[in-house]
């Protein structure tokens, strides 16, 4: 305890042991910037060795050797070290690239699925009601019991629980109907957030890295300061305002902890990457440290990169790398680590974190580290301690972030593919023409044996051939050719590709199908069995990025946005639904309002509950149902403007014919 603590007698009658323990940080922290000599802080150390752990146990794990490898694969390159096996022996380098096709085409099948806005916002199945409106069903109940006591009727309690109960279903009706409108606000409110968050870019992003990577990653609601130009009296006027953002986070930058087995346990460490002006234009905003910002800009160790990239800049080909380790460059990113994660209490008040904090306690924390100098900390936003991050899997593997990736699954049948094509070619070579032999001894000394061509002479010594067996000095003869087994080993190996991703051939296009496919019936039913494979695929995506980011906006909504309708959600995925919605729910629907086009059933479904239908029929269609299908109102005003016209018709007398 620091003396001037001690020279106070009673001091912990006074105040709290967390108390007397912020006192002591304080002025520790404030002698430590009386003197001009930086030290690492605990919570800088805390991150630093979080993300040391982190990156080793990627590097135990041969995780970043896998991504390289599936990055490798992807862009049609071999291993260094196959490459240079390959070289050595000598012949064909050529790199037979069915790996691109397969990711390539999952990613296009996912995009398409996920297109537009693959959720929909609906209220709770069973609504709370308000307490005002559970104590006027319970107030008319008891009125209708006294009203019935006062005319001296008899009222059995069966009677008195069936009203009540009938009060309550109407009540609850009332609220659904009205959670179900909140419910369609709040979707156009996270509609519009989605497209102006560069939602599309990120869930692109993601999409591309889970077809490449063990993983793909989202991230957001991300709350970020954007520009926007708007006119004021007819003058261009730039206005600044925060709006939530999201990210796709490269598969190479995420690092989980040891024992992480998803997102919101163990912790994250995140790389980020600035440049100067990025830096400077955080200083003064909530949540950053100026004096440190400043620190971290005039250290060069902040520019020092974490890790090697040097072997991802190459596999992607930057025309301009910005992993470069050139230090003197004016654009130079300044690389920094985003932590995600647990923080004692102690840290972060030597930090100079604002708020209750108890010095004892462990709290969620977010903070960003640049060199040695954290630039920003701030307790996790989220209430349930959430993290912003989001990833999946082609194939999951349980209790672990990290699983298989679609490169891997097919590595096999890339390897045979290229090493049947590498023989295929070098064979074609071998077998193109015709093997010469010479014999040295007998040909004329200076005769270029190494070119043949038509019309060549061939000079030789008969004198030398004296006893000899052979008495042709040139003899020609033809390497067999195994081009048709190297092709069936190449295609074995094709369709050992097709089984190992369940992403098949014809399912992008390839004509090259046989057996049930060579109809069109056949053909439908292989496309069906090979959508379930994607189905499984798509309903990682759904439950594992859609679902829980965008409940993760909805809870931000709720919580900061003032305009936002407040009320409960549930947010329902439909990208698995997605195939069925194309191939199936809409010709079902079409049925269905043909079906229900009599006066029977249209006494019971009624005008609005074929609107309804209509309504979704249209949507599907990508038309402007509210413009097509008027509004409930609308259709409620039509109906009783006919019946009242009908009435007036029946009203009005019948004239009788002159005699």
């Amino acid at each position: 305890m620091s003396s001037s603590m001690t020279t106070e007698p009673g001091l912990l009658g006074v105040y709290s042991a967390g108390e007397v323990r912020a006192m002591e940080l304080d002025e520790e922290r404030r002698k430590r910037k009386e003197s001009d000599s930086p030290t690492l802080q605990a919570i800088a150390k805390h991150i630093t060795e979080a993300f040391e752990a982190a990156k080793q146990h990627r590097d135990d794990k041969r995780l970043t050797n896998d991504l390289n490898t599936c990055q490798r694969l992807r862009a049609g390159e071999y291993e260094p070290d196959t490459l240079a096996e390959i070289q050595r022996q000598g012949g064909s380098e050529t790199f037979f690239n069915i790996t691109e096709t397969k990711c390539a085409s999952l990613e296009a099948w996912l995009q398409d699925i996920m297109s537009g806005f693959p959720f929909k916002l609906e209220p709770t199945p069973v609504p709370d009601l308000p307490e005002e409106i559970k104590q006027g069903i319970v107030q008319e109940a008891v009125a209708a019991f006294m009203n019935a006591r006062a005319m001296g009727a008899p009222m059995d309690p069966a009677i008195v629980q069936e009203i009540t109960l009938r009060l309550y279903d109407e009540a609850e009706r009332r609220e659904q109907q009205k959670a179900k409108e909140i419910a369609e606000k709040q979707q156009k409110i996270i509609e519009d957030q989605l497209v102006e968050g560069s939602w599309r870019e990120a869930i692109n992003g993601a999409l591309n890295h889970l077809s490449t990577y063990r993983f793909g990653a989202l991230k957001g609601p991300v709350l970020q300061i954007r520009k926007k130009l708007t006119w004021q009296n007819g003058e261009p006027v730039v206005e600044e305002e925060p709006i939530p953002t999201w990210q796709h986070i490269s598969s190479h930058d995420l690092f989980f902890g040891p024992s992480a087995t998803s997102s919101n346990d163990s912790y994250i460490c995140e790389l980020v990457r600035f440049d100067k002006g990025d830096l400077i234009r955080l200083k003064g905003v909530d949540g950053y440290n100026a004096e440190n910002i400043e620190l971290a800009l005039r250290d060069k160790s902040s520019s020092e990169f974490m890790l090697d990239n040097s072997s991802r800049s190459d596999i992607e080909k930057r025309a301009v790398d910005k992993y470069s380790t050139v230090t003197n460059a004016p654009d130079q990113l300044i690389e920094g680590i985003e932590y995600w994660g647990g923080m004692e209490g102690s840290a972060l008040l030597e930090w100079g974190m604002d708020g209750d904090i108890d010095p004892d306690d462990w709290y969620e924390i977010t903070a960003v580290l640049v060199g040695d100098y954290v630039i920003r900390a701030i307790l996790n936003p989220d209430p349930l301690g959430r993290r912003p991050y989001f990833h999946t899997s082609v194939e999951k593997y349980p209790g672990t972030p990290h699983g298989n990736a679609l490169p891997l699954m097919m590595k096999y049948c890339q390897d045979g593919v290229n090493a049947a094509t590498r023989a295929m070619v070098n064979n074609l070579a071998l077998s193109s023409g015709p093997q010469v032999s010479v014999d040295l001894d007998a040909t004329e000394p200076g005769t270029d044996v190494k070119s043949v061509f038509p019309w060549k002479i061939w000079p030789f010594r008969s004198g030398k051939l004296a006893g000899r067996v052979s008495v042709n000095p040139v003899q020609f003869f033809h390497t067999p050719s195994n081009v048709s087994e190297l092709m069936n080993v190449s295609e074995y190996f094709k369709t050992e590709a097709d089984d190992a991703t369940r992403v098949p051939r014809y399912a992008y296009g390839n004509d090259q199908v046989s057996g049930a496919g060579e109809t069109a019936s056949g053909l439908s039913m292989l496309m069906n069995a090979a959508s379930k494979g994607i189905k499984r695929v798509v309903g990682f995506v759904d439950n594992d990025l859609i679902a829980p980011a965008i409940q993760m906006l909805h809870a931000w909504n709720m919580l900061y946005r003032p305009d936002y309708p407040k009320g409960d959600a549930c947010i329902i995925p439909r990208g698995a639904l997605a195939n069925m919605i194309r191939e199936q729910v809409s010709v079902r629907r079409q049925e269905f309002l043909a079906a229900t086009n009599n006066p029977t059933d249209m006494a019971i479904v009624g005008i609005e509950g074929r609107a309804a239908v209509l309504r979704e029929t249209v949507k599907e269609l990508d038309m402007p149902a509210d413009d097509i299908v008027p509004p409930v109102e609308v259709l409620r005003a039509r109906t009783e403007a006919m019946m009242q016209q009908q009435a007036m018709e029946q009203q009005e007398p019948v004239e009788e014919p002159a005699e």
